[in-house]
């Protein structure tokens, strides 16, 4: 699955529980995928997507995060923004949440995972994704 095919399943999943905006295009170095106002608050969701994990586990798993888009999100992020990545790897669905956002691309399967605001495999809970967003349990 593609970030355009993962926007398309989250836009879907979440109609009607959030107003959401895709921006492929920007003038500024690092602006996330989306922008998004659910329950209340406003954020960001930068989007990734890899078709598998690393096949040995201790592995470091390499997602494709520039580091203007890190900073970005973790600039933002301590400014007061709702600043998330969401990570699709095979049928694993991870949402990060910017305080955690230096563990990517450092971290294996394990410490991902564990460091996830929400993990879903197969598919998202959607209420769950609108809560976390919204700032439920954050």
């Amino acid at each position: 699955m593609k970030e355009s095919s993962l926007w398309r399943y989250l836009k879907q999943g979440m109609a009607g529980r959030w107003h959401a905006s895709r921006h492929e295009e920007s003038c500024e170095l690092g602006v996330p995928d989306v922008s998004y106002g659910c329950g209340g608050r406003c954020g960001w969701i930068e989007l990734k997507s890899m078709d598998s994990w690393p096949s040995r586990p201790e592995s470091i798993v390499r997602v494709r995060l520039k580091e203007h888009q890190r900073r970005w999100l973790k600039d933002r992020g301590v400014a007061g923004g709702s600043c998330w990545l969401l990570l699709r790897v095979g049928i694993d669905y991870l949402l990060i949440h910017h305080s955690r956002i230096d563990l990517v691309g450092e971290s294996n399967r394990d410490v991902l995972t564990q460091s996830a605001h929400c993990y879903w495999r197969g598919r998202i809970i959607w209420g769950e994704l609108a809560s976390a967003l919204a700032g439920f349990g954050s």
